[in-house]
């Protein structure tokens, strides 16, 4: 009987604690747009660099380095890429 009583809560526990952390930066931001999701991914990190200072391919280097960082998944990744090329210099 004392073993039921101690294994019985056992999955109310492993069920609360699989919830920790889930909230991390991989998670997905609902309704976030391509500028939200830049300005709050990259300068979680670092300053934001200036849009119109890098052309598409530098940014699409930068996007590509940085990404799994950021924890953007590849949906994220290719609206933020749009939002910067619309952006980007030259």
């Amino acid at each position: 009987m004392k073993i039921l009583s101690v294994l019985l809560p056992l999955p109310l526990v492993l069920a609360c604690q699989s919830d920790r952390g889930s909230a991390d930066r991989s998670a997905p931001v609902a309704q976030s747009t391509p500028k939200e999701l830049y300005e709050s991914r990259c300068s979680s990190c670092h300053a934001l660099h200036p849009l119109d200072g890098r052309t598409k391919a530098q940014w699409d280097v930068a996007l590509d380095r940085m990404k799994d960082r950021a924890g953007l998944d590849s949906v994220q990744t290719e609206a933020v890429r749009g939002w910067l090329h619309q952006n980007a210099g030259r």
